[in-house]
């Protein structure tokens, strides 16, 4: 039977152009979004696996446009400290070197790594040679070199005292893993009797200052000065406050990372007086005075705390124990000698410790002055660095290990030793005990042995 047409009247529902539009974009939407999905899965499958056969650096250089290659380098080199990177720790210390004198750097790094474990981070301009780290006694595998950035311009016209810190600050933002409590110093003029770590590990949470000599206080010298001229009327608030010595702190990492944070944007902030030398000193005393948000903040006197600075305690007179350590007034060794420079005794006897494995009896050193040319006289500027040395001869040898010595003075009274640059003049003086020496190849090459001016 053929099939019943319907009669008028019934007629079979019609689908419009526009629902039928609708519903393919449904359609099609839907197996997109899908695809996109599956895309996406597969993509970060494919990352695990390739991600799981490459080989980790253990070195990271924030510096993008010589990172790869200073990574192999210094892979090769043993410099790399895996400890250090991109972990968690309990202790890690970073120190600027930039345009610090070399023998400082060693003194500090080798009296370091003698009385701590702890990892260091070295902030450097330029990578020093291996063997010349190893000549002077340093382990590499606990040191870790890290190659500063170019200042910005504000900051690149500041003093080596003040820029320190910014080279700190950039090395904090950019700081791989995390670390529970921090040293941050300079290395001139700073030498390690102890582990500073030992004791921070049991003081309250928060940042440690080390005041100066009792007596020393903010309102006086260029750092006064500095703070009236940055703070106005505000530095009211600082008067007869102890002075905090710039160039070592240590304590919980993220108060020291906040602290210098503060310091930097403050020095930006105050660029009016920023291009003086001291403007970080200045703005540091004036940071920790004052109350400080979001930072415990502890100050330690300097008779009897673990951080001993010497620049205005009188002339040898710091007291040792049997051991030749410095002791404070409780009888303890201080962990941290600061501006060891002012005592002469004190650097001979800080030299005499970490001076290299001594030779066999039967050895028979050069002659080290047979390089130079020495006579009575001295030679004013030109100078390299200095150093207490006992005899002319301890002085030939300290011009002969630097590189960038070409000449010395010396004085037998005072038993100190000048290095100097090439290319200074001798003046004569009969009443002076003074003795001055040029290389041979300097005194041919233009500055005669015979010239007295």
């Amino acid at each position: 039977m053929p099939p019943r047409r319907a009669t008028s009247g019934q007629s079979a529902p019609a689908i419009s152009a526009n629902h039928f539009c609708w519903t393919c974009v449904c359609i099609l939407g839907t197996s997109l979004v899908g695809q996109i999905c599956l895309l996406v899965s597969l993509l970060g499958r494919l990352a695990e696996v390739q991600h799981a056969g490459e080989p980790q650096s253990s070195v990271k250089i924030a510096n993008a446009s010589t990172s790869s290659a200073i990574d192999v380098e210094l892979s090769q080199k043993g410099l790399a400290t895996p400890a250090a990177v991109g972990t968690s720790m309990d202790f890690l210390a970073v120190a600027c070197a930039v345009g610090a004198d070399q023998d400082a750097t060693a003194l500090f790094i080798r009296s370091y790594q003698r009385a701590t474990s702890s990892e260091l981070v070295l902030l450097v301009e330029q990578m020093p040679l291996e063997s010349d780290l190893r000549d002077s006694g340093v382990d590499l595998t606990r040191l870790k070199l890290e190659r500063v950035l170019p200042l910005p311009s504000m900051w690149s016209m500041l003093s080596r005292e003040d820029t320190y810190i910014f080279y700190i600050h950039q090395y904090l933002q950019r700081m791989p893993g995390q670390v529970k409590i921090m040293q941050l110093s300079n290395v001139d003029d700073i030498v390690f009797q102890a582990d500073p770590f030992a004791w921070a590990s049991e003081q309250e949470p928060g940042l440690q200052l080390f005041l100066d000599e009792p007596g020393v206080v903010v309102n006086s010298g260029k750092t006064w000065k500095l703070i009236e001229l940055c703070y106005g009327t505000q530095a009211a608030r600082l008067h007869s406050k102890p002075r905090i010595p710039a160039g070592y702190m240590i304590g919980s990492s993220a108060d020291l990372q906040q602290f210098v944070s503060d310091l930097v944007g403050e020095v930006t902030l105050r660029g009016a007086c920023g291009n003086r030398p001291g403007v970080v000193n200045a703005a540091e005393n004036f940071m920790a005075h004052l109350a400080h948000p979001g930072i415990s903040l502890h100050l330690h006197d300097n008779r009897r705390g673990p951080v001993w600075s010497g620049e205005h305690v009188p002339a040898n007179s710091f007291v040792s124990d049997a051991e030749n350590h410095v002791i404070n007034e409780d009888g303890y060794q201080y962990a941290v000698l600061r501006s060891y420079h002012a005592h002469d005794e004190l650097w001979r006897n800080i030299q005499r410790k970490f001076e290299q494995v001594q030779a066999p009896p039967d050895f028979h050193a050069p002659d080290t002055c047979a390089a130079f040319h020495v006579e009575a006289c001295d030679m004013p500027g030109h100078d390299l660095a200095h150093t207490p040395k006992d005899t002319e001869s301890d002085c030939c040898a300290a011009c002969v290990a630097n590189v960038g010595c070409g000449a010395f003075t010396f004085s037998r009274s005072r038993r100190h030793c000048w290095l100097k640059r090439p290319g200074g003049a001798k003046k004569h003086n009969p009443a002076s005990d003074m003795r001055c020496g040029v290389r041979v190849v300097e005194a041919t090459q233009g500055l005669p042995p015979t010239g007295i001016v």
